[in-house]
């Protein structure tokens, strides 16, 4: 073969797509000596229709949450903050007002159905309900005068 600047073949390997076992192209790569990395060995693609497979969830324990009554918690805690914790708070000048931050037991209903797994939920969390503070992570390219 000719002169290559590949270092790794990565390949799907699971119970659905165990393509990289039954091809020649392994093969091929170990005489290359080019490494193999094999991924998704807990979800697969079946088809391009059906989407990610989850092949190893875990039992859920203890039971179920009362969606509806601790949406309904979430609504009492957000009032109480509007009207005792936000009117004590200024107003920066740009973004929302303290009285709006915390809209979410309204959100949440609208957006249940649309959830899938754990995994889309955390996303969900980490982004739009509990971002990370920007201004409690010191820039790198900030100087200190």
């Amino acid at each position: 073969m000719r002169h290559h600047h590949f270092a790794v073949l990565q390949c799907p390997m699971n119970l659905y797509e165990a393509g990289a076992l039954l091809t020649p192209n392994t093969g091929v790569a170990q005489r290359e000596g080019i490494a193999v990395l094999v991924n998704r060995p807990l979800n697969a693609m079946s088809t391009a229709q059906s989407g990610v497979i989850r092949l190893a969830d875990f039992p859920l324990e203890g039971e179920p949450v009362d969606f509806d009554r601790q949406c309904h918690a979430a609504a009492e805690l957000e009032a109480e903050y509007r009207e005792s914790i936000a009117p004590g708070l200024p107003q920066n000048g740009y973004g929302k007002a303290p009285a709006d931050f915390f809209t979410w037991a309204a959100k949440l209903p609208r957006i249940r159905p649309h959830i899938q797994r754990l995994q889309h939920w955390e996303q969900i969390e980490a982004q739009l309900i509990a971002p990370p503070d920007e201004s409690s992570h010191a820039s790198p390219l900030a100087t200190s005068d």
